[in-house]
């Protein structure tokens, strides 16, 4: 959940009143569901528009992130290891995904997802 200026949730309660409802929906379908609330009153990191963000991805992706965008990429996907695998040692999963990241699994993903894409793609041209 996002809140602040550059959402329509303006408070922290807003956000964490929409993720509640959000998890008993998921638990109501048989989903597990999990939120962090990040504030957008400014930018999560330092760049803005399409390819300057995708160029931030990039970087961080291998390794060179700043510490807001370390701090929300790491939360996300401690939740993800936990919600897909039942991990629940937040500790663990954190030392999971920095691993992922400075090993150069995360960009090598990455590209594959990328010319993946290209391929779908190419297919409607």
């Amino acid at each position: 959940m996002s809140c602040g200026k550059g959402t329509y949730l303006d408070t922290r309660e807003d956000a964490r009143r929409l993720g509640k409802l959000l998890v008993r929906i998921g638990k109501a379908l048989g989903k597990e569901v999990g939120y962090i609330i990040t504030l957008m009153d400014e930018p999560v990191g330092n760049c803005v528009g399409n390819v300057l963000e995708i160029q931030e991805t990039i970087k961080a992706l291998n390794g060179n992130m700043a510490k807001d965008v370390q701090d929300t990429v790491v939360s996300l996907a401690s939740i993800v290891l936990n919600l897909a695998y039942g991990e629940k040692d937040l500790a663990t999963n954190t030392a999971k995904v920095i691993n992922v990241i400075k090993s150069g699994q995360a960009f090598n993903k990455f590209k594959q997802m990328v010319i993946a894409q290209r391929r779908k793609w190419r297919i409607f041209r």
